[in-house]
């Protein structure tokens, strides 16, 4: 979490230098304050769990990010490194960390995991598409602001569809998400678990014990 936090600290910095706070909005820098809130948050509540569940269908935008970085105006001292390891590697540090964290609290097995359901990936979608559309959206035309590809398509694919670009991304989005299914599931399978040793263990008055557990 620290490491999260300082990455997206610094790259605060880096957008209030240039005067782009307003990138800020970007889904990756969202994602990072979404992944540092749940962190953050306490396990006994149910949020941290409802919003990283979101999350496992969601985080495909990073993996296309590094898929297919955009570095056309990163021209700041560390601001390509903020994001980069290492030339031959393609990896951007926040990108991913954006993609370890959540590997690290499946790990940590400290967080409720749902089984793959149509109604949370409807679900998760819906919030995505609501926040581009109408929150990112709203931004982009009044601020004059190519956010998140709103006003003009990123270099590539999409530039062939013209106008229609926006209808295609959206498409390719809803199957993007299905990747919980399985990209995200294989993880969640696969992936040893940390043994949790119980915290404290409290003799009940009929003489059980009552363990909590972390």
């Amino acid at each position: 979490m620290v490491t999260l936090a300082v990455s997206l600290m610094i790259t605060v910095y880096q957008k209030w230098t240039r005067g782009g706070l307003i990138y800020l909005f970007q889904p990756c820098h969202m994602s990072a304050m979404l992944l540092i809130i749940i962190l953050s948050g306490p396990k006994t509540h149910k949020w941290p769990h409802v919003l990283l569940n979101i999350y496992f269908h969601i985080m495909w935008g990073t993996m296309l990010a590094l898929l297919s970085p955009d570095l056309r105006d990163y021209d700041l001292f560390f601001e390509v490194e903020n994001f980069y390891i290492g030339t031959d590697k393609g990896f951007y540090v926040k990108h991913y960390l954006l993609i370890l964290a959540p590997v690290y609290m499946i790990w940590s097995n400290r967080y409720v995991i749902w089984p793959v359901s149509m109604d949370v990936a409807l679900m998760s979608f819906s919030f995505f598409a609501l926040y581009h559309s109408a929150i990112l959206s709203t931004m982009a035309l009044i601020k004059g602001q190519n956010l998140n590809y709103l006003l003009m398509p990123p270099p590539g694919p999409l530039q062939a569809f013209g106008k229609w670009y926006r209808p295609v991304m959206y498409i390719f989005c809803v199957f993007l998400t299905m990747s919980r299914y399985f990209l995200i599931e294989v993880v969640i399978q696969y992936l040893p678990r940390r043994n949790i040793v119980p915290a404290q263990q409290e003799r009940a008055t009929s003489g059980e014990i009552k363990r909590k557990i972390l």
